[in-house]
């Protein structure tokens, strides 16, 4: 039955019939919503959910923190983009060479199709999902810019709050 033709719909929007989730496993079924079968990324890498930030110093030193994990594991470096960065802040990932990911896709799709990564963000509540294949951390608490202004309770078992970068692995 095709249940958006029948559906009354008095305001004239556009109605579009999803799957229901009982017909395939429930991460098909999110790709094909976001018309991305084929994502960019699928394991062995790190995964860095950026957040806005304006100040390139304190930028730079969130970069040496990812690069230092980076060398240790010899992973390459994805960074899902905050929608609200500005162009010099990615510019700044590229010159590090990481991979950019500026699709609007959420953070969380990436995080699901994930197999054997570090998921790092200052604090992105985006790594409350958890995929037990990876290893999540909130990096915050490392940088003295955040240490005196923020505490965050972290409601979760698998996201590591880590004080220094040696403590990523």
């Amino acid at each position: 039955v095709d249940n958006a033709a029948i559906f009354k719909n008095r305001n004239n929007h556009q109605v579009k019939e999803t799957l229901s989730f009982g017909e395939i496993d429930s991460l098909t079924k999110i790709k094909r919503i976001y018309n991305a079968d084929d994502l960019e990324i699928i394991g062995n890498c790190i995964l860095y959910i950026d957040q806005p930030i304006d100040d390139i110093l304190r930028l730079n030193e969130i970069v040496d923190v990812i690069k230092t994990v980076a060398h240790k594991t010899k992973y390459p470096v994805y960074v899902k983009m905050h929608p609200n960065t500005k162009t010099r802040v990615v510019d700044v990932y590229k010159q590090n060479g990481f991979i950019i990911l500026s699709n609007n896709l959420p953070a969380e799709l990436y995080i699901q199709n994930l197999e054997n990564s570090i998921i790092l963000s200052l604090f992105s509540t985006a790594l409350f999902l958890n995929n037990e294949t990876c290893r999540f951390y909130w990096i915050y608490p490392i940088f003295d810019f955040y240490k005196e202004t923020l505490v965050l309770d972290n409601p979760t078992s698998h996201i590591l709050l880590v004080n220094n970068k040696d403590e990523i692995i």
